[in-house]
């Protein structure tokens, strides 16, 4: 038995003492246990025991936290992830997180900790895996990045020459006059001297079935405009984390294989301050041709994601719409650090994805877009609608509700609330501080019940 005693950043005691009761196999499972055949190099650690094998929570904490942690305090390690539970979408799961809590915020990149089955794996399973967590990586690397060595032109050709890779995906890239009836997304990128782009990416295997659309609002960095930012500032990097999500979700799913039709779109600007910056007040014509009136300049995304969604809705006939974005501060108040909020035209959508996030740790709650209360706080006296409420009250389900205003009636439509769940300021079970590449695990599963 070894005993780990740098576990303290958890304040789960019973996780905590669940991670002590470890036990450590010296020279290979073949001379303990004979379930491995090929002799091992390295230590080898096994959870004995949870307390309560049923509560999946406090599995998929125990396992992460413990790879975490021989992670940090390791050269190189393995680790036991089906010993307790056998059933295969669980230990996907466990490996999952298992895998990403060893991110180095520092090197941007997994560390040494192999994991291993007692159990075979058929090679779909491991191929999953593999797919999801190189997706989430190469978000998290792209988010983490100096904001100011990122502009829309790069992120687009990055993500196009990533796309290329796992092959079979479409790529279509819009820049500078190519968008110049995105009114909203034009206005929001004036403050920039960086023209605004937008990418689509789409995998369509298989033949006469509708995909499913992924819209992602980029802002490359939010100065919030002349309402400009007073807290947070130094986080808004990530304010492109649903953007980069809707990409790298298309990305897992062609390269696991997914037989599932997906559009991702992502629309990648800056929201600055010149002289040339978009100013409260301004009216502003949409691509949709509706008007908006600007109350805030910080109330950005909704502008960028309102012309995104409506060319979705122009250009393919969808099953599902989508959308993520760190939308509002508001909503990490509202839900507390790892929880997004979800809501939209379409209840049982809603409660899909919500009961998928419970399901593998990338949770989400629902909230409601009911029109006879919300809709009359985004009336404007100037333009069809106003981007922001004279109260505060309401903050993420007004975001959702300006951008329900832009969706067509036929259309099944999902707003993804990220802000909470995008980045962590700290450590946690997880791991390091930094981009966690939310949503695209949640929409990769939501994809795959679809297909099957």
């Amino acid at each position: 038995m070894e005993k780990i005693e740098d576990l303290n950043f958890l304040k789960d005691k019973e996780l905590l003492s669940n991670l002590r009761n470890i036990i450590q196999l010296k020279k290979s499972f073949e001379e303990n246990q004979g379930i491995i055949e090929v002799p091992l190099k390295h230590k080898v650690y096994v959870i004995k025991k949870v307390s309560n094998k049923r509560n999946e929570a406090l599995l998929y904490r125990a396992y992460a936290s413990l790879s975490r942690y021989l992670a940090s305090n390791y050269e190189i390690s393995e680790l036991i992830v089906d010993n307790l539970v056998t059933d295969s979408s669980t230990v996907q799961v466990i490996s999952e997180l298992a895998m990403l809590a060893t991110y180095s915020s520092k090197k941007q990149e997994l560390r040494n900790v192999i994991l291993r089955y007692l159990h075979k794996r058929d090679s779909s399973f491991l191929k999953e895996i593999d797919a999801k967590i190189d997706a989430v990586v190469k978000a998290k690397q792209m988010l983490n990045a100096s904001p100011t060595e990122k502009t829309p032109a790069r992120l687009v050709k990055k993500l196009k020459d990533d796309l290329k890779k796992v092959g079979n995906v479409n790529v279509k890239v819009l820049c500078g006059q190519e968008l110049k009836d995105w009114g909203l997304v034009n206005y929001v990128a004036r403050g920039s001297k960086r023209d605004p782009c937008v990418i689509i990416a789409s995998y369509m295997p298989v033949k006469d079935k509708k995909p499913v659309g992924i819209a992602g609002k980029g802002i490359i960095f939010d100065a919030g405009g002349y309402n400009y930012k007073l807290r947070w500032i130094e986080y808004m990097k990530y304010d492109m984390a649903g953007a980069i999500a809707s990409i790298y979700t298309v990305y897992a799913v062609a390269k696991a294989g997914l037989k599932v039709n997906v559009v991702g779109a992502a629309v990648f600007a800056e929201n600055l301050i010149s002289e040339d910056a978009y100013k409260p007040g301004d009216i502003i014509k949409s691509l949709s041709g509706k008007t908006v009136e600007v109350g805030n300049t910080d109330a950005e995304g909704r502008l960028v994601l309102a012309d995104l969604l409506w060319y979705f809705q122009e250009t393919f006939d969808l099953t599902y719409l989508i959308d993520l974005a760190t939308l509002t501060g508001a909503s990490l108040i509202a839900l507390g650090e790892e929880v997004a909020a979800v809501m939209g035209n379409d209840e049982a959508l809603a409660h899909a994805l919500q009961n998928i996030g419970l399901r593998i740790e990338e949770r989400c709650w629902h909230l409601p877009l009911w029109d006879e209360i919300y809709k009359e706080k985004l009336r404007s006296h100037f333009a069809d609608i106003k981007n922001i409420s004279p109260k505060p009250w309401g903050s993420p389900i007004i975001g959702g509700m300006f951008l329900k205003y832009f969706i067509k009636p036929n259309i099944k439509w999902a707003h993804i609330d990220i802000t909470p769940a995008a980045f962590t300021e700290t450590h946690t079970w997880k791991g390091e501080a930094g981009a966690t590449g939310y949503g695209i695990r949640l929409l990769y599963e939501f994809l795959k019940r679809g297909s099957q």
